[in-house]
Formats: C-alpha cells, sequence, structure tokens
C-alpha cells in the first residue's frame, strides 16, 4: 500500500512539475514530511531526484516541440550556479530565518498578483524575443543564491521572472525553466549522495511516479489553455509562500527564545548552553540543573578561596557564630 501512495505521490509532482516547470519538490517534500513521516534530510535528497527525473522526463518533450528556449535557458543558468556558489559561501553570514520569511512575503506577492491582476497579452510561442537581460541574469544570481541558503527549487522564480520581466510567454517559461531546474538539482543530489542520504528504496518508487507523471503534463501542457496554468501556478506559488513563512517564523521563534534564555541566565545573550533555560508551567523560563550545579560550584570555589585566605580556619558563611544573638 505505501508504495502505491509514494508512486502516486510521484506522478502529482512529476504533473505539475512537467506542466508548471517547478520540478514538483514544493509538492513532495511536505508529502514526505507530513504524509509518509520521513525525516527531512532523506526527504530532501529524494525530492531532488525526482526534480532531476522530471526534467529528464519533460524537457525532451519540450525541446522536441520547440518550447524551451535553449539559449536562454543556458544563460539563465549560468548566472543560477554562480548564484549558488556564492549563496553556499555567504550561508553561514546571512540568517536563513529572516531570508525566508522575505521570500515567503515576495511569492506571496507574486502569487496574489496572478490571481487578482489581468495579465498583459503576450507574444505567441513561434515569434518572440526575450528583452531585459540584465533584469533576468540578475534574478536568477538571486534565485541560485536563495536556493543554497533555503534549499528551494529555481523554478518559483524564474518562470515569473521569464515571463513578467522579459516578456517570455509563460508556456515558454515554464519549459525552459524545467530544462534548467535539472542541471541544478543534479548538482545539489550529488552533494546529498555523498554523505549517504539519498534512500534507494524512497527514491525508486518516486522516480517510477515522476516520469509517468511528466511524460503526462509534458503532452498535456501544449493544450491546457495559459490562464489555467498561471492559476495553478499561483496556488503553488502560495503553498511555497506558506512553507517559507512556517519555517522562517519557527526559526525566528526559537532564536528568539534562545535570546531570552541567554539573557535570563546573565551571559549578555552571547553563550547558548544546552539545556539553559526551560519554559516552566506558567510559561516563563527557568534555571536548568545543569545551570544550579555550575552556579553552586563557583559559590563552592570562592568559599575555597575564602578558606584559603583564612588561615586554614573553615569559616561558615551560612550560619551564625556560635553565642550570637542573632
Amino acid at each position: 500500500m505505501t508504495l502505491l501512495l509514494l508512486i502516486s505521490a510521484g506522478v502529482l509532482a512529476g504533473l505539475t512539475g512537467a506542466l508548471l516547470g517547478v520540478g514538483g519538490g514544493v509538492i513532495l517534500v511536505p508529502t514526505l514530511v507530513l504524509g509518509f513521516k520521513v525525516p527531512l534530510e532523506d526527504a530532501v535528497p529524494a525530492s531532488l531526484m525526482c526534480v532531476v527525473a522530471s526534467s529528464c522526463g519533460a524537457a525532451a518533450s519540450y525541446v522536441e516541440r520547440r518550447l524551451s528556449d535553449i539559449r536562454l535557458g543556458l544563460t539563465l543558468e549560468l548566472a543560477t550556479v554562480m548564484g549558488a556558489i556564492v549563496g553556499g559561501l555567504v550561508a553561514g553570514l546571512l540568517a536563513p530565518a529572516w531570508v525566508a520569511l522575505v521570500f515567503g512575503l515576495f511569492t506571496l506577492y507574486v502569487s496574489a498578483q496572478m490571481l487578482l491582476v489581468s495579465p498583459r497579452p503576450e507574444q505567441s510561442v513561434e515569434a518572440y524575443v526575450p528583452t531585459n537581460y540584465p533584469l533576468g541574469i540578475s534574478g536568477s544570481f538571486v534565485a541560485g543564491s536563495l536556493s543554497a541558503l533555503l534549499g528551494v527549487g529555481g523554478g518559483p522564480l524564474k518562470v515569473p521572472l521569464m515571463s513578467y520581466g522579459m516578456g517570455v510567454p509563460f508556456k515558454v517559461a515554464s519549459a525552459t525553466s524545467n530544462l534548467m531546474i535539472g542541471v541544478t538539482g543534479a548538482a545539489s543530489v550529488a552533494a546529498y549522495a555523498w554523505r549517504g542520504h539519498v534512500k534507494l528504496d524512497l527514491v525508486a518508487p518516486l522516480v517510477v511516479g515522476v516520469l509517468a507523471g511528466a511524460s503526462v503534463g509534458s503532452r498535456l501542457m501544449p493544450r491546457v489553455p495559459t490562464s489555467v496554468l498561471r492559476r495553478l501556478f499561483a496556488l503553488v506559488l502560495l503553498v511555497v509562500a506558506a512553507q517559507m513563512l512556517w519555517k522562517g517564523g519557527r526559526d525566528c521563534g526559537r532564536a528568539c527564545r534562545n535570546d531570552e534564555c541567554s539573557v535570563l541566565r546573565g551571559d549578555g545573550g552571547h553563550s547558548h548552553q544546552p539545556g539553559g533555560c526551560r519554559p516552566s508551567e506558567d510559561g516563563t523560563s527557568t534555571e536548568s540543573s545543569d545551570l544550579r550545579g555550575a552556579r553552586h560550584s563557583r559559590c563552592g570555589g570562592h568559599s575555597g578561596a575564602r578558606q584559603a585566605r583564612g588561615g586554614g580556619r573553615a569559616v561558615d558563611f551560612a550560619a551564625p557564630p556560635r553565642g550570637s544573638s542573632l
């Protein structure tokens, strides 16, 4: 039963990825984590393998029908790879939680625009000329950086970038994005495979379903009206925005709680010891037994030092001396 469910999830992801050029990862990752209880470190590489499979299954059909703009795709993919390299280098300098929040708000805005604003007339698939290459290259660079920082594919950003920013017909933008995400996904999954996170027993049924769904989607996409594809893409962007906002809000909440615990410990928020503060039942933060033990050890050390300075006489600082009226 689980095998059939995995194949069905792969068919849905491959169909969505081939139709919209997003790879299907935005569907597979939450489905695997929430529905099949797969750990996130195993779900992400499985999703990337399916992105590569979706690209291979659909790209050949789109190239044969001359829907993919290979020259445009290679130009933007070079900028994407450069952005991914830079994003990997600066990943330790930026807070991924805030980047996820900004990206979530941006995708929410784009999806609202696609749902609420009437699209302008676009050029035909056979006769169009891409414009505004500087915007496309810089946007692809940003898409690659976000892919390295957040682990998301570049499709949700590249398709509206090419369609709205460069004057490319939506179907051509989707087909070209499908061609590019295969290259990016193959480079990303290699790193996970090197660390042993690619589980073949999980990937195999998903890839079978993705190839079947991508084959069907690549044949359906030329026949589906562009307005329907735009609305479907806007709904997928809403899912991406919800994921990014939830991820960013969760990570920011954890960081704020850790900083609050650090302030309550009195270390100025610079050291985060494990088990430092725990929320009590009334919602306040309490000191853990480890910290209490460390504090008592420091107090004991100070008492020993005072005893040594007192010439070896043991002085009880906690109780009053005998004969005292206190």
